[in-house]
């Protein structure tokens, strides 16, 4: 198992606000990374300048992970500053034992 923690941001120009478009509700997330101890990581090394005029780049980067056994977590993602989006991510299967 492996611990995974992200967070994506977006600009939104028509409100002029910056907001994060992905990330897990309750990092990190557990979960397995195919090709341990050496995953499948791609970079598109073609850089996106961020905005006329300045140096910086951004960078695509893609990373496979798959939940373990019986976790759930909440990923929450958006496509602007005021439209956040729930999703459950993984399988808790049967019902929680009792004490």
């Amino acid at each position: 198992m492996s611990a995974l923690n992200y967070l994506i941001i977006n600009y939104d120009p028509e409100v002029k606000q910056w907001f994060t478009q992905a990330a897990p509700q309750q990092p990190p997330l557990s979960g397995i990374v195919p090709g341990t101890p050496n995953p499948d990581l791609t970079v598109d090394m073609t850089g996106v300048p961020v905005k006329a005029g300045i140096d910086v780049n951004v960078y695509q980067v893609s990373v496979q992970i798959a939940p373990g056994a019986n976790q759930a977590y909440v990923l929450t993602f958006a496509n602007g500053a005021t439209t956040p989006v729930a999703k459950a991510w993984g399988l808790v299967v049967g019902s929680p034992a009792s004490a």
